[in-house]
């Protein structure tokens, strides 16, 4: 599969709007962090809050459950996601495409 710079900027637009999607998203989600832990097969889900203190999460609370997660989720996505962009925005400043092909057509056709 050839590269091209069309795909690599569509790829960094689609990174960058992910993230600011994301990073939005964050802006509603809950306070804390969450831990999930297994006794006796069961999982048991804590809330961590920003000064250290855990507390247990009930079966009720499947709707802050949920939102931790995904807010667990959403905070590894725009890591990965920023992380892909730096690369990419590297990689277009030193792309050039079509190298390979020039190199090909510069020899001697004895030599192709």
């Amino acid at each position: 599969m050839r590269l091209s710079k069309n795909n690599l900027l569509a790829r960094a637009f689609y990174l960058k709007q992910l993230i600011a999607e994301k990073t939005e998203k964050l802006k509603n989600a809950p306070k804390g962090k969450l831990y999930v832990s297994t006794c006796n097969g069961h999982c048991q889900f804590l809330i961590a809050a920003d000064n250290g203190d855990r507390k247990y999460l009930s079966k009720q609370e499947r709707t802050l459950i949920k939102a931790l997660a995904q807010k667990d989720y959403d905070q590894k996505v725009i890591a990965s996601a920023r992380s892909e962009l730096s690369t990419l925005s590297i990689l277009l400043k030193k792309y050039d495409a079509g190298i390979a092909e020039d190199i090909f057509e510069k020899l001697t056709p004895a030599r192709r």
